[in-house]
Order: structure tokens, then C-alpha cells, then sequence
């Protein structure tokens, strides 16, 4: 279906649907010409996880530098590809599930899946059927939110060992959390995906450290990641089964000043 010269994906998506065989779980399928989908009127993809079918769109990332071209496809195949496996949007421009806005910041997308997000897909892939080797063969060093491609900084003024000490000694307060999913006593239909929380320190503070933030869910250690820039942490929380569930959240400024959050919510 063509309106303004542009394609709706969804009879698309039918389309490949129905070329599915028994055995099919996702069919991806490329397009040359611009397409949209409800408000999104230049989308380079879309994925729908009920029909396993999504689409990518060589209209806007078409470009002579050939190179350039096949990364541009190939990172958009497998962020539409991570959406059939229930992948969510990820802030971290070192994953490729991050949502991007421009053909900047897809170019400086990674084409890999971070750590928490091969989990995901990898307990999809299993729940289908799939024969894989052990996920620790699919894990590798993820790089820390400030090693992700931003900006290059303004040079950092010295600061001597004698001052940073007096900074932390006089930094009293602690770190404070914010905009908690899933929040305390919150009631949620079907899977939770990534639990996220924002921990700032006071605009005075010496900053939160990363190294001391933990994450119990129920009770158990689970993997965070922590973006410096946007102060978020992201994590994901697997399957879990209906009832209820606790949550906890440790931080610490540089100063050792502590915070935690600690709450529970209920599975449908």
C-alpha cells in the first residue's frame, strides 16, 4: 500500500508472515523505497514481534560509500531481528538495541548485542527450540558507559590527591534514586523485560561510583549496567513467574556516601 510515496509496513508484514514454513521462527525482508508506520513516517525498520516478520528500509541509509552502506544494513538487520526475540530499546550506544535518531548516531551504533540482551535472546531462541552452544561463549567485556562513542570532553582541570580528599570529606550527602521500573508496590501484566532506575549524586557531590552499585532481585545478584551520562541502570530481569516480587538497590557516592531503594511489585 503506497501513500505519499511511501509504503505502510503492515500488509508488509502480513505478506511475510504468510511465507513462514513450519520450522520458520522470524522472516526479515528488505525494501528499497521509504516507509512508515502509524507516526514514525521515516523508519529504517520495523519489527513485529507477533507475526516474527519485520522489515528494513535501504530508503534512508542508502549511500555511494559502500562500506558504510553494508554496516548501515547489517546494523539495522539485527536490531530488527533482537525486536522478534523481545528485545528492547538499550541507552548504550555499545549495543545495538540502542534506538537511534539519526544517521550519526547509527554509524556510531555497535553492530553486537551487550551482555544483558544476548541473555534475552538466548532464552528466546531455547524457548523455540533452538540447539545453542553455552551462553558464555556468546559473553564478552562490555565496555563501560564512559567508553561509549560521545563527544570528546573538555580537559578535566588537575585536581591534587589534597583536594580531592577535602571534596569527599565535605560531600555528606548521599546519592538519591529516581524513576524506579518497576516502582514499589507497581502491578505488571506479562514480562517486566529490563528494570531501570536513575541514581544521581547532588550537583555539589563527588559523583556516584559505579563499582558500588548492586541489584538483588528476589533476593539474588543480578548483572547491572550503569550509564554515567544519563546516571541509568539497566537490567535484565528474565521470566519471571506471577506473584510477588522484591527488588533492592545499593549505591554509593565517591565519598562512600550510601543510598538504596528497596521495594516489591507484583506479576499478573
Amino acid at each position: 500500500v503506497s501513500i505519499r510515496k511511501k509504503y505502510f509496513v503492515v500488509p508488509i508484514l502480513e505478506k511475510l508472515a504468510s511465507l513462514k514454513t513450519p520450522d520458520c521462527i522470524s522472516v526479515l525482508g528488505y525494501l528499497n523505497e521509504p516507509i512508515f508506520f502509524g507516526s514514525f513516517q521515516g523508519a529504517t525498520g520495523v519489527g513485529d514481534p507477533k507475526l516474527g516478520t519485520a522489515l528494513v528500509s535501504f530508503a534512508i541509509i542508502k549511500t555511494d560509500e559502500q562500506s558504510r552502506f553494508v554496516r548501515r544494513a547489517f546494523g539495522e538487520s539485527i536490531h530488527e531481528l533482537g525486536h522478534l526475540f523481545g528485545l528492547d530499546h538499550d541507552p548504550h550506544s555499545f549495543c545495538v538495541m540502542q534506538q537511534t535518531r539519526d544517521l550519526s548516531s547509527l554509524d556510531a551504533r555497535s553492530l553486537k548485542y551487550c551482555n544483558m540482551h544476548i541473555r534475552l535472546a538466548y532464552d528466546y531462541l531455547l524457548g523455540r527450540g533452538v540447539k545453542l552452544q553455552p551462553i558464555d561463549g556468546f559473553i564478552e567485556r562490555q565496555p563501560k558507559a564512559s567508553e561509549a562513542v560521545a563527544p570528546p570532553a573538555a580537559p578535566a582541570q588537575p585536581v591534587s590527591p589534597q583536594q580531592q580528599a577535602q571534596k569527599e570529606k565535605a560531600d555528606k550527602k548521599p546519592p538519591q534514586f529516581s524513576d524506579v521500573y518497576p516502582g514499589d508496590n507497581a502491578v505488571i501484566s506479562g514480562d517486566i523485560g529490563t528494570i531501570r532506575a536513575r541514581v544521581t549524586d547532588p550537583k555539589d557531590g563527588v559523583g556516584v561510583n559505579p563499582s558500588s552499585i548492586s541489584l538483588l532481585l528476589d533476593g539474588i545478584r543480578v548483572d547491572v549496567q550503569f550509564d554515567e551520562r544519563r546516571s541509568e541502570i539497566t537490567a535484565y530481569a528474565g521470566k519471571l513467574e506471577p506473584g510477588t516480587h522484591t527488588l533492592q538497590i545499593d549505591a554509593a557516592d565517591r565519598a562512600g556516601n550510601t543510598a538504596f531503594f528497596s521495594g516489591s511489585f507484583t506479576i499478573e
